[in-house]
């Protein structure tokens, strides 16, 4: 749980630091023509694109860590024999809370974006 919520403090760190950096940028193009489907499109498919990256990282090093970590536990016999398994259910958990955590951020930025003209995107550092 602990590392789960440090994952979803890192995507939203990811998603905040992303749109802030680019919102100028994200003024001028609208600015030349973009929609504001296109937007919301766009920026939703980026926040799934990180959030489909980390979920595929969370997976292969997770598992790999894990079961090294459960083997050299288990022959050092501190903690007696120590067998892997794959957390399914808290995996499940973890990735609805991330496109959920994802899709929200994405939806509120929209809203945020929408509310600004374009020439306060565009002036704003």
């Amino acid at each position: 749980m602990f590392i789960g919520v440090f994952g979803i403090i890192n995507l939203l760190n990811t998603l905040i630091t992303n749109v802030l950096t680019r919102k100028r940028e994200l003024g001028v193009l609208q600015a030349v023509g973009l929609s504001g489907k296109q937007l919301s499109n766009m920026l939703l498919m980026e926040g799934l694109f990180y959030t489909i990256c980390v979920l595929i990282l969370s997976i292969l090093f997770g598992t790999v860590i894990g079961y090294l970590l459960c083997t050299v536990f288990s022959s050092m016999s501190i903690f007696g024999r120590v067998t892997y398994h794959f957390p399914i259910v808290e995996m499940f958990i973890y990735f609805i809370l991330m496109f959920v955590v994802q899709t929200l951020f994405s939806r509120l930025t929209i809203k945020q974006i929408k509310k600004q003209s374009l020439v306060e995107q565009v002036r704003e550092l």
